[in-house]
């Protein structure tokens, strides 16, 4: 829970960037939903009709309910969590079974939308691998699973169609076999089975800022691609490919280095401090 404040500032930044860019060319802002914004629910990362002003952070309105319910739910003693996410994931499935999401309120779709699934399996993964007897017994079926995951799921997801299907089928099914991988994974490295390496360490950590500013990155440097006079070809589109690519990855490294490390650590100490 303690990531969520560094993302969140993260987005702020983002948010600001934003804002100059939808004062200063408001063309340029979620033209895909004509550039209609709640800049207060953009702000405040409240469930709305509409995309919040960084498009992407639609994901972190779920992510915010989901830090708020975790967070009630571990008032309650630690050997009933698994118990409680597993009914939160049952009323979700319930309700989604017997109602249509669309004619509930915003507020509502965000209570009970299935992506709640998904971070339910992750909590529900993490107390798996909390349990040291348990990652133990089960690092040598780790490697299996993590052939079997895909060898077994991709056929499934082709023939049952699972990508174009909605609500809580699809989630269920994919949130079950990427916890699968996840499992197996985290319980190799924790056994020492295998080492992740360092670069694909630093591109997990600064995946996030990646992935909220990599919209506004890539329509800012198309936007400058377009002023130049550059005839359409093979080379021209690789090239314009190579820029935008090292765009997000060079501003994501920026991003993590001056904005979201930084505030981790700080998030760190003041946790250490206050909740020692």
């Amino acid at each position: 829970m303690g990531k969520a404040f560094p993302y969140i500032s993260d987005l702020l930044v983002l948010f600001f960037i934003g804002w100059i860019y939808f004062f200063l060319k408001p063309g340029w802002v979620n033209a895909s939903q004509g550039h209609q914004i709640d800049l207060i629910s953009s702000f405040l990362l409240l469930p709305d009709n509409q995309l919040p002003l960084v498009m992407v952070a639609w994901s972190l309105i779920h992510e915010l309910w989901f830090y708020l319910v975790f967070a009630v739910l571990l008032m309650f003693h630690e050997r009933m969590l698994s118990m409680l996410l597993f009914l939160w994931a049952a009323i979700i499935i319930v309700v989604n079974s017997l109602f249509t999401l669309g004619d509930f309120s915003p507020g509502a779709r965000i209570v009970f939308h299935p992506y709640s699934l998904e971070f339910i399996i992750g909590a529900l993964v993490a107390v798996l691998i909390q349990d040291e007897k348990f990652v133990k017994s089960s690092a040598r079926d780790s490697i299996i699973l993590i052939v079997l995951v895909p060898a077994i799921g991709i056929p499934v997801a082709y023939v049952w169609d699972v990508l174009k299907q909605d609500g809580v089928f699809r989630m269920s099914v994919f949130g079950v076999l990427y916890g699968f991988l996840i499992f197996s994974f985290v319980t190799l490295e924790k056994t020492k089975k295998i080492k992740v390496p360092k670069p694909l360490q630093a591109i997990g950590d600064m995946s996030y800022t990646i992935y909220l500013s990599h919209i506004l990155v890539l329509s800012a440097i198309g936007r400058l691609w377009m002023l130049i006079s550059v005839p359409y070809s093979l080379i021209d589109n690789a090239l314009a490919f190579l820029i935008m690519f090292a765009a997000v990855v060079g501003y994501g490294w920026v991003g993590y280095r001056l904005i979201e490390r930084p505030i981790v650590q700080i998030s760190h100490r003041l946790r250490a401090r206050w909740f020692e």
